[in-house]
């Protein structure tokens, strides 16, 4: 019965101050120190306390005595020396064995088919099985495919997109402003001016909307070479100039060759009069 019982052991430190007061205002203090061990078992709860070191107190007629006991933590005096002894205390004790027995007392005892080594068996040939790694490759394929994070489409939305010629178009006006000038920037309009200026269909077609102006509109010199032209063209004239012959009979056509003479005789009149002018 004796082996049976279970007891442990619980070391308390602890510190007493004496104070002695003799004189109103002056005291003395005397600090020490007190070492408890209680051994808790199944019968015996707990055992008074005894102080590790008693010193005499001295004598005194006329003085009063205050002892004041204080808990000190133990982890401030914890020293290699002490962790060591209590790591040995925790391998030899008979609680800390009996532990792990009374906690698998209830339990069912370990099943043969749980060995690790069927264990081990059972993984490599989860391992070398063709219907697992191509459940887990199918199972991976189709994740990847759900989410569209597949490398091989993500390559192929880049490529298309990057051949697209609608986004080509879209990214160039996007950002055509950053490399175009505006339409009112000042380089730009400085530049439509001067080849305003230098234009010689603008500088026309002013010259022929002001030309009116300085020509009265009868003696224009559009209209005095046409009437020329006309005159020179006239069938009137020519035949007037021409010479006929009086007879009774049909009057005589002039010619061709007749007809080209006189022609260009007026002809070299009307440009010799345009020198002139």
């Amino acid at each position: 019965m004796a082996d049976d019982e279970e007891y442990e052991e619980v070391v308390e430190y602890y510190t007493e101050e004496t104070v002695y007061e003799e004189v109103p205002g002056e005291t003395i203090t005397e600090i020490y120190e007190t070492t408890t061990t209680k051994t808790i078992s199944d019968y015996e709860q707990s055992q008074p306390s005894k102080p590790g070191l008693a010193q005499p107190e001295a004598a005194k007629p006329a003085e009063r005595k205050k002892v004041i006991r204080k808990k000190v933590d133990s982890s401030k005096f914890m020293t290699p020396y002490i962790a060591h002894s209590r790591k040995m205390q925790d391998l030899f004790s008979i609680n800390k064995y009996k532990e792990n027995y009374e906690k698998g007392k209830g339990q069912p005892s370990t099943s043969t088919t749980d060995t690790p080594e069927l264990r081990r068996i059972k993984k490599v040939q989860d391992q070398l099985s063709e219907v697992k790694y191509r459940m887990d490759g199918d199972i991976a394929k189709t994740i990847c495919h759900v989410d569209e994070k597949a490398k091989d489409i993500e390559h192929a939305k880049k490529v298309s997109q990057q051949v697209s010629k609608v986004l080509y178009k879209q990214n160039w006006e996007d950002n055509k402003d950053k490399y175009l000038l505006p339409p009112d920037a000042p380089e730009l309009v400085h530049a439509i001016k001067n080849t305003a200026l230098f234009s010689k269909k603008l500088y026309t077609e002013e010259w022929d909307a002001d030309k009116s102006l300085f020509y009265p509109y009868h003696d224009s010199p559009e209209l005095r070479r046409v009437a020329q032209a006309q005159k020179a063209l006239s069938d009137v004239s020519e035949l007037q100039s021409a010479p006929f012959v009086v007879c009774n009979r049909a009057p005589q056509i002039p010619s061709s060759g007749q007809f080209i003479a006189v022609l260009s005789n007026r002809l070299n009149a009307i440009i010799a009069e345009e020198e002139y002018i």
